[in-house]
């Protein structure tokens, strides 16, 4: 466990192998218990859930995006079956409709700010309502032997996984958002969906908070924000920024030396861009660091981010 760079008591310590207890103990069970731990979760449901977010790293924009498609298979499934209640097909039909336009949409309203017409919220209980319903059309409808049938049930199986698929990852974006009375682990964690991309690609998100627990708030004059993304020219990268009223520290972190150069050659047009808007860059590093253009490293934690904002060189 030290590898997690994390300080853990004795009593936590205890609490971590109890928390691991039954499972294989593996480096995402340890992970997904260490950041339950931090964030004063201790749920056998959460580790679960988060266990296998951290396993199997989904992203959120290739899963709306199956789960669109999911859906709209479903839809004409229920469209060409003969078998059903041509009421229930309309209510169901209508019903699909609404989703799949909220799913088509969600690139431009779906965002981490409180003015965001979709929130991660909304989004759950939309995706968990839906996923309700239908396993309650797929267990309570009775479906003779046919080709038709036989496909509408399929579709209705095949949509209610792709539904739980998205629910799970939103589930434990929210946990991992979670207020904590440790600093380190004190923000709030997105997924931002880009279904418009090819392939379709995420921007992940941490916000630190200021203050502890739940009733902790992010002040945007005093905050630090990362930011890991895979762009088409520079691979992928991730940015920490710190934010103090006015002024803003950069770390860019690259895959390779191209990437790097790329952005040292770019940075006069960021900070000039910055300052036309009022803000001051203070320090604006770009490394090359592989590990540290993943964002699990910045969620465990596996380092200190505080340690990663004091270097304060000029590009």
């Amino acid at each position: 466990m030290l590898q997690y760079g994390v300080e853990v008591s004795r009593a936590n310590f205890v609490k971590l192998l109890g928390m691991m207890q039954g499972t294989d103990m593996g480096q995402n069970i340890q992970q997904a218990a260490l950041a339950l731990l931090m964030k004063g979760i201790d749920s056998p449901e959460a580790l679960k859930i988060l266990s296998n977010y951290f396993a199997q790293n989904p992203q959120l924009a290739a899963q709306i995006l199956s789960m669109q498609e999911s859906i709209g298979n479903l839809l004409n499934a229920f469209q060409i079956n003969q078998a059903l209640d041509p009421g229930l097909v309309a209510a169901l039909s209508a019903l699909l409709a609404q989703f799949d336009e909220l799913l088509r949409r969600l690139p431009e309203n779906y965002k981490f700010s409180e003015n965001s017409s979709v929130s991660r919220e909304s989004l759950v209980n939309d995706v968990r309502a839906l996923k309700s319903l239908l396993e309650g059309v797929g267990n309570n409808t009775q479906l003779e032997q046919g080709a038709e049938n036989e496909v509408l049930a399929a579709n209705l199986r095949e949509a209610t996984n792709k539904l739980d698929q998205v629910l799970q990852n939103l589930v434990s974006q929210a946990i991992m958002s979670k207020g904590s009375d440790r600093s380190e682990v004190n923000y709030q964690y997105y997924q931002i969906p880009n279904s418009l991309a090819v392939p379709p690609q995420n921007m992940e998100i941490i916000v630190k908070r200021d203050g502890t627990g739940d009733k902790s708030i992010i002040d945007p004059e005093n905050t630090q924000i990362i930011m890991s993304m895979e762009t088409k020219n520079m691979g992928k990268l991730t940015i920490v920024m710190r934010v103090k009223g006015k002024k803003i520290g950069f770390l860019v972190n690259t895959q390779n030396e191209e990437a790097r150069n790329l952005i040292i050659r770019e940075s006069g047009d960021i900070k000039s861009k910055l300052l036309d808007r009022n803000y001051i860059t203070e320090g604006f590093h770009v490394g090359v660091n592989p590990t540290l253009c993943n964002i699990r490293p910045y969620l465990i934690p596996l380092i200190g981010i505080e340690d990663l904002l004091r270097i304060s060189v000029e590009a």
